[in-house]
């Protein structure tokens, strides 16, 4: 590569067709901006490439799809540059005149030892050349390839769509299986999409927020059960040695139980009671969990961390009422910080979270 940039520069103009010409005028001085780290060919010629570094050193390359190489250094006095380079045991100097240059064009004079004045020109090719397979024959053939890249005859099905989700870059030949329907695809999440063929992220499960609270119940059927994001205090279950008869303990359950409790027990301010003239986020159907579904809670978005999420409900460590009634003076609770669920006095001041439907 030396001894033909070399001889090269001995050579009367010749012209370039992959690359632009231009005829810029010269910027003022300094020139380092414009012609520091730009591509260099010689017109029509594939091996007179090099590039001069801001380092003062210059590569050079023989091929486009090579890789540059370090091979010289050059030198910039006013408004001539100066290569030094090695070929063999001579040290061959040259120093050009530069006669216009642009972020295209690079033409300067050539002088030599011993040499004829010539004229040489460069011109800019900067952006990397496109490499695939260059053979006309192969299933992945790319006719706008520069450098070659690997060839394969053998068939690779998959969607070539790059838009699809399920886009396969292996891939030579489409077999139609491009996936452009997205949404949830997680079947137990609330807003499951049976007809989504890519996942999009938007699944809303357990432990997101919704409609005014926390999720920590879903029904599979597109319902489920909020909790509200903080406590509503502490307070008395109510009525103590007053069967009501709001005894349910399941799912579902817990606002027929406070429907009942909040019938039989007209002492304002009871825990079913707060939850019952609860108004938050726009909602008012809130209502005090049955034992089953303060259960849930702890499990869920508590710290049972059954999901492997955490307190996310940011529960106390201490005792939560339920809406299930025991007897006529106990009621079902539960202890947060270890899970235990027992019966306890009615007139106990235990803490409060409201849940609601959706």
């Amino acid at each position: 590569m030396k001894k033909l940039l070399y001889l090269l520069l001995l050579t009367p103009i010749i012209f370039l067709t992959s690359c632009r010409k231009s005829s810029v005028t010269p910027e003022p001085e300094p020139i380092e901006e414009t012609i520091v780290g730009v591509t260099w060919q010689l017109f029509n010629v594939g091996g007179g490439w090099f590039r001069l570094n801001d380092d003062y050193t210059y590569s050079t390359k023989d091929h486009l799809c090579d890789t540059f190489t370090t091979e010289g250094v050059w030198s910039l006095d006013a408004d001539v540059i100066e290569h030094r380079y090695m070929i063999g045991a001579v040290e061959h100097v040259e120093i050009r005149t530069i006669i216009e240059y642009s972020d295209s064009l690079l033409k300067f004079q050539a002088d030599t030892t011993p040499a004829s004045v010539s004229y040489v020109w460069f011109e800019a090719c900067v952006p990397e050349p496109i490499r695939g397979c260059m053979d006309s024959t192969s299933l992945n053939f790319n006719p706008n390839a520069q450098c070659p890249d690997t060839c394969t005859n053998a068939p690779i099905y998959g969607c070539m769509d790059t838009e699809a989700c399920n886009y396969d870059a292996a891939a030579n030949i489409d077999d139609g299986s491009c996936i452009l329907t997205t949404g949830c695809m997680d079947v137990t999440a609330l807003n499951y999409d049976a007809t989504a063929t890519c996942d999009d992220g938007s699944c809303i499960s357990i432990g997101d927020t919704h409609q005014g609270g926390i999720i920590f119940y879903l029904d599979g059927n597109g319902g489920g059960l909020v909790a509200a994001p903080s406590d509503q205090g502490q307070a008395e279950w109510g009525c103590i040695g007053t069967l009501i008869g709001a005894d349910s303990l399941a799912i579902n359950f817990g606002f027929q139980n406070t429907f009942l409790i909040e019938a039989g027990c007209t002492t304002p301010g009871t825990a079913a009671d707060i939850c019952a003239n609860l108004t938050l986020a726009g909602f008012t159907n809130w209502y005090l969990p049955s034992k089953d579904e303060l259960h849930q809670m702890y499990l869920n978005i508590g710290q049972g961390n059954a999901l492997g999420l955490g307190n996310v409900g940011s529960f106390s460590n201490w005792i939560y009422w339920s809406s299930t009634e025991a007897a006529s003076d106990y009621a079902w609770t539960e202890i947060f910080d270890f899970g235990f669920q027992l019966d306890a006095l009615k007139n106990g001041g235990y803490y409060v979270r409201a849940v609601r439907a959706f």
